[in-house]
């Protein structure tokens, strides 16, 4: 599903994990993937990012991938909002037949991510 995206929310979450990647040689890739991602979906293109499979454990919540083998976690808090909420490697959540037992607490992890508020950029110096 298209939308246009006009208002883009951060959560301390992602903030926090984005962090622990500044050092690494990926870490630029990272931040180019997720700004194309949000410039596509600001222009009303897909985005690239595609629903989470068990919708009654993940229901609104979307994921895209990213260099690292890391994913981003993000929801639609309103039709012309994205809210970023995490970053984290595949074993964050399990998938397919691995680590099946992590996924409903990752899930609520990403829920209750999203219902706080969203927090400014930390303002790296570069």
């Amino acid at each position: 599903m298209s939308r246009k995206i006009s208002k883009v929310e951060v959560s301390p979450l992602f903030w926090k994990d984005l962090a622990e990647w500044r050092t690494a040689r990926e870490y630029p890739l990272i931040r180019r993937q997720v700004s194309e991602m949000v410039g596509k979906l600001s222009r009303g293109e897909p985005g690239g990012d595609v629903a989470m499979k068990n919708r009654q454990v993940w229901e609104g919540i979307s994921h895209m991938h990213v260099a690292a083998k890391l994913i981003v976690f993000l929801t639609y808090p309103d039709a012309d909002t994205v809210r970023l909420c995490a970053l984290k490697k595949h074993d964050f959540y399990g998938f397919g037949s691995e680590k099946k037992s992590v996924a409903g607490e990752a899930a609520r992890k990403i829920h209750n991510t999203a219902a706080k508020p969203p927090a400014p950029s930390p303002e790296w110096p570069s």
